[in-house]
């Protein structure tokens, strides 16, 4: 690999805000717009990269007021330091170099994948290429349904369009209501599409086995987080036989030894709440140890966080499973000129870079 830019010349950072097509649930609230902050380093040559910090409103414990208050305290240290060698490889360069800042895990994350950015655009190729020789070209991603009555509609749609997975959210109906969906769209979706859930934490053990039993004839890939408390993960798995996906519970975790509950078939990775990719390629390699799948997803950001997400599944997932980039739907507009898309249920991800790599400099504010 050639040497690392030598200095960065530039550290600037960016504020967007986002219309949503419609509200967004988040843990009994809504959600109308998102916003986040672009940085942009830039090295002595010119070559530069965009890395985002978007933390969801009640998903993530710190808010966009902090982050844009730490990456302002953190520009003077970064501008004319000199790269650490080797970022690239993931294997604790950036925690040695980072670590000690102690900083949000979605600002580290942005950080992160700036440099990753940076030195792919000094090699000149994609991010995913920086991280892997050998990556998937087309990326599935899995649909994301909005929950409610025209979720079926959707699951039809998804399927006709050739999506291979997709995930509906339970948990903010009734039980009884939410049955009844799971049921319609796994009839709407076909046997080809595979149907994941996701609870958010949201039911006690009781209500989660009511819902799983239930269900249980319904083929589902897995359910995500089923139950409040992590600990009965496995009494869910014994008393409904459903596979599990683990998402929050992975934040604050050792990321080199996690607690796995008996049941726990999937990882769902979210680098911004992770802290960076180089933290989500431990877990992934943790993982892979044990006949684990891994998920990488979204927290809903722009387009420049997507399309950094797609290159990165695309590099370090050696299967090629769905991936959670289908938040992009929920965006009235996009941060890059071109706006991220998936085409018949995936992902060009040279073409997601290089769009990614041109942004709408009316929708962006300097951070000051």
């Amino acid at each position: 690999m050639p040497a690392s830019p030598a200095t960065i010349a530039a550290c600037e950072g960016f504020v967007y805000r986002l219309p949503l097509i419609a509200p967004m649930p988040v843990d009994n609230a809504a959600i109308e717009s998102r916003q986040g902050l672009i940085i942009r380093l830039t090295d002595t040559a010119g070559h530069y990269g965009y890395g985002e910090a978007a933390p969801l409103p009640h998903f993530h414990q710190e808010d966009l007021a902090t982050v844009r208050r730490q990456f302002s305290d953190i520009q003077p240290a970064l501008t004319g330091q000199p790269l650490p060698a080797g970022l690239e490889r993931l294997q604790g360069g950036f925690e040695r170099w980072l670590g000690r800042r102690r900083l949000p895990p979605s600002l580290r994350g942005a950080l992160e994948t700036a440099v990753l950015n940076l030195l792919a655009c000094a090699q000149g190729i994609t991010l995913a290429e920086l991280l892997a020789p050998s990556y998937w070209k087309k990326l599935p991603v899995n649909g994301l349904l909005a929950p409610g009555p025209a979720a079926v509609k959707q699951a039809q749609e998804m399927a006709a369009e050739g999506y291979a997975a997709v995930k509906l959210k339970v948990g903010q109906q009734g039980v009884a209501q939410d049955i009844a969906t799971v049921r319609a769209v796994r009839q709407a979706l076909g046997e080809r599409c595979a149907l994941r859930l996701d609870a958010n934490r949201r039911w006690d053990l009781a209500t989660a086995v009511q819902f799983g039993q239930t269900i249980a004839d319904c083929g589902i890939e897995y359910i995500e987080e089923p139950v409040a408390d992590g600990t009965l993960i496995s009494a869910f798995h014994r008393a409904t036989g459903l596979p599990v996906a683990l998402d929050e519970s992975l934040a604050g975790q050792p990321v080199t030894a996690p607690y796995i509950a008996n049941g726990v078939q999937a990882l769902v990775l979210k680098p911004s709440l992770l802290g960076g990719l180089e933290r989500t390629q431990a877990l992934i390699h943790f993982a892979n140890q044990r006949g684990i799948r891994t998920v990488i997803s979204s927290v809903f950001e722009s387009g420049v966080g997507l399309a950094a997400l797609a290159n990165s599944a695309a590099a370090l997932c050696a299967q090629r499973i769905p991936a959670g980039l289908d938040t992009y739907r929920w965006l009235a507009e996009d941060v890059p000129e071109i706006p991220f898309a998936a085409t018949h249920g995936r992902v060009d991800v040279e073409e997601a870079h290089q769009h990614a790599q041109r942004l709408r400099g009316d929708l962006l504010d300097n951070n000051s």
